[in-house]
């Protein structure tokens, strides 16, 4: 993964306690307040995430994405979102639409929105402007952590 987006101003891999994150800066994808991908953001997408995933999922067709989507603290004024927490997963699903648009199995994705909730940086007040909490991550679920998952599954038959 890292090769991947070694050489990609804006993307960078983070590795945490629950695996290995794809994190995607908010200006790579979105305009402010908005959820609509660009063709930057597209062809960004394509050339990495994309591509990879259609790899990994052929080689391991269980594979769990999740999308994270996330926000700084500051209030929404003019976007017209109820709050952070929406725009957060409304972007998470934008994200999560293309790439079922192309050709990354739907039943593989599932989306969280966090708003402003998860913080890489820590804000110096609730509603700061922190543009490095604005971001996507991509997490590639790892099996210890499917647990979940698993019971999920079992309500679904």
């Amino acid at each position: 993964l890292r090769k991947l987006v070694q050489n990609i101003s804006g993307m960078r891999v983070e590795s945490r306690q629950e695996g290995d994150f794809i994190v995607i800066e908010n200006e790579i994808l979105f305009a402010a307040g908005r959820i609509e991908l660009g063709d930057q953001a597209r062809s960004t997408l394509d050339q990495t995430v994309v591509a990879y995933l259609r790899k990994h999922l052929s080689d391991y067709p269980e594979q769990p994405v999740r999308i994270d989507g996330h926000t700084d603290g500051q209030p929404i004024r003019q976007s017209g979102w109820e709050s952070n927490l929406h725009l957060a997963a409304m972007r998470a699903h934008a994200v999560m639409q293309y790439l079922v648009s192309r050709d990354i199995p739907q039943g593989n994705i599932y989306i969280v929105g966090f708003g402003s909730n998860r913080p890489l940086v820590e804000p110096p007040e609730p509603e700061a402007d922190v543009p490095e909490n604005r971001r996507v991550e991509i997490l590639l679920v790892p099996k210890a952590a499917r647990g979940v998952e698993e019971i999920l599954e079992k309500f679904r038959h």
